[in-house]
């Protein structure tokens, strides 16, 4: 089972490696200025992946939110395989800028394709931490349904008790202004017998 504090902390340092590597990639992009296209897959699929793990760290800390342990363990493989790629993202392009006489040219020839590799499969995981995200809503939205149906059932509940309790009290103050004979005290017998039950619930 997947410990919650260790899947926090993947997001959490996920979201920092993402931030990270968005600003190697602008400073990548304003020293070889040739490189820009090259980046827009993986900027767009950064950008994305961060509100898609800002919207998981505010779910996943719903106190609402009950998910199975194999929901969790593979919600924590799919953090730690997407932070991989994204600190291989950011490790890609330190090393180009170090090839500062000859960072046009190497990036040309091995650097694109690289970075292209890496965004396939930041796409990848990307998808993958969606289709969690969407999970997690749907459990969301159907857990606060059903809280909302026990509320609204245990409201009717007391109000239907009410109403009886009050049906009771009636009758007795009315049996209470009559005479009456052996059926109707076996009638005020029972009615005050529920009344009691009904006050004990």
């Amino acid at each position: 089972m997947a410990d919650p504090l260790s899947i926090l902390s993947g997001i959490c340092g996920l979201l920092a490696f993402v931030g990270q590597t968005a600003v190697a990639i602008t400073k990548f992009v304003r020293d070889v200025r040739d490189s820009r296209p090259d980046f827009l897959q993986v900027s767009s699929g950064l950008s994305v992946l961060k509100t898609i793990l800002e919207s998981l760290e505010h779910d996943y800390q719903s106190p609402r939110l009950l998910i199975s342990p194999s929901l969790e363990a593979n919600l924590l493989d799919a953090v730690h395989s997407c932070s991989h790629t994204v600190k291989e993202i950011e490790k890609l392009l330190l090393r180009y800028l170090e090839e500062k006489k000859r960072r046009k040219i190497v990036w040309a020839a091995w650097g694109q394709g690289d970075m292209e590799k890496l965004g396939r499969n930041l796409d990848a995981h990307k998808q993958i931490l969606n289709i969690v995200l969407t999970h997690l809503d749907l459990k969301l939205t159907r857990q606060t349904k059903e809280v909302a149906t026990k509320i609204r059932d245990t409201a009717d509940a007391t109000l239907e008790n009410t109403e009886e309790l009050k049906d009771g009290q009636m009758q007795l103050k009315r049996y209470g202004n009559y005479k009456f004979g052996l059926k109707q005290w076996e009638e005020m017998i029972r009615r005050v017998s529920r009344f009691k039950r009904l006050q004990r619930d």
